[in-house]
């Protein structure tokens, strides 16, 4: 996996618009399952997450900006 999954109970992922059932179970399986890890990826993670998923770096910075506001 590509990062570690907090403990306990992971958000909706499906929330943030572009993210459907199969990208968030993608994500999951890298480790990514809370809205606040998404909100607090990095530009280096984020290029990571799309040189190793088939995700673009616009996408992942749009959920980026989504679940900055899911987090609150």
């Amino acid at each position: 996996t590509l990062f570690t999954a907090p403990k306990g109970k992971g958000d909706d992922l499906t929330v943030i618009v572009g993210v459907g059932p199969v990208a968030a179970g993608q994500l999951n399986e890298q480790g990514i399952t809370t809205f606040k890890q998404i909100a607090k990826l990095t530009d280096e993670d984020i290029a990571t997450i799309d040189a190793n998923m088939p995700f673009s770096t616009d996408q992942i910075k749009d959920w980026r900006e989504q679940a900055k506001e899911l987090a609150k």
